[in-house]
C-alpha cells in the first residue's frame, strides 16, 4: 500500500489532469491511506469529472464508516474544489439521510467562504438558481438543526429578497446553536 500511496502522491505533485481517472480508481483501493492520498490528489488536480466520484465516496463513507476512507478526508478534498462545482452536490442536499444533507451543506458553506475570501461575494452570486432555490426554500427549514445552522452562512451571502425571510426564520429558530450561526452569518461583512 505504501507504493500505491506514493504513486498517488506523485500524481498530486505533478498535477497531470488526465491522471484523474487513475486517482478515481485509487479511491477503490483496499487500503484507506491510499484512498485518502488519492482524494487529496484529486482535489489538487481539480478535474471537474473527479468531483462526482468524491461525492459518491462521501456517501459510502457515511453509510459504511468502518470501511475505507474517512468522511473527514473526503470532505477535506471536496471543499478544495471551486464553487462552480457545487451543483454536483444538489442530489446530496436533497438526500433523505440527514448526515448527507449536513455534510453537503457544510461543504457548500466552506466553498462559499473560500470563494468569498478569494474573489469577493460576487462569486457567490454566480451560484445556480437550483442551488439558491434549495437553500432558500428547503435547507433553512430542514428537520436537522445542523443543516439549518450551516445553511445560514450561505444564505447570508445571497442578495435575493427571500434570503431576508430565511435568515429571520433562522434567527428565531428553536435551537440555540442555529440562532448563534444565523447571528454570526449576519455579522459577516458584505
Amino acid at each position: 500500500f505504501l507504493t500505491r500511496a506514493q504513486c498517488a502522491e506523485n500524481l498530486r505533485l505533478i498535477q497531470h489532469r488526465p491522471s484523474w481517472s487513475l486517482l478515481a480508481k485509487a479511491l477503490e483501493d483496499p487500503h484507506p491511506d491510499v484512498q485518502a492520498v488519492a482524494a487529496r490528489a484529486l482535489a489538487a488536480i481539480g478535474e471537474p469529472q473527479a468531483f462526482p466520484s468524491l461525492v459518491q465516496r462521501l456517501h459510502r463513507a457515511v453509510f459504511m464508516p468502518s470501511i475505507g476512507i474517512s468522511v473527514r478526508s473526503v470532505k477535506a478534498a471536496l471543499v478544495q474544489f471551486p464553487l462552480d462545482y457545487a451543483d454536483y452536490l444538489l442530489p446530496s442536499l436533497n438526500h433523505a439521510h440527514p448526515r448527507i444533507r449536513f455534510l453537503a451543506t457544510d461543504i457548500v458553506r466552506e466553498m462559499v467562504e473560500h470563494a468569498a475570501e478569494l474573489k469577493g461575494d460576487d462569486q457567490v452570486e454566480a451560484l445556480s438558481p437550483q442551488l439558491v432555490h434549495v437553500f432558500l426554500n428547503k435547507l433553512h427549514r430542514d428537520e436537522n438543526p445542523d443543516v439549518r445552522a450551516r445553511s445560514a452562512h450561505v444564505i447570508s451571502r445571497f442578495t435575493d429578497a427571500r434570503a431576508r425571510t430565511a435568515l429571520i426564520t433562522l434567527v428565531e429558530d428553536s435551537q440555540w446553536f442555529v440562532r448563534l450561526h444565523a447571528i454570526r452569518a449576519l455579522a459577516q461583512p458584505k
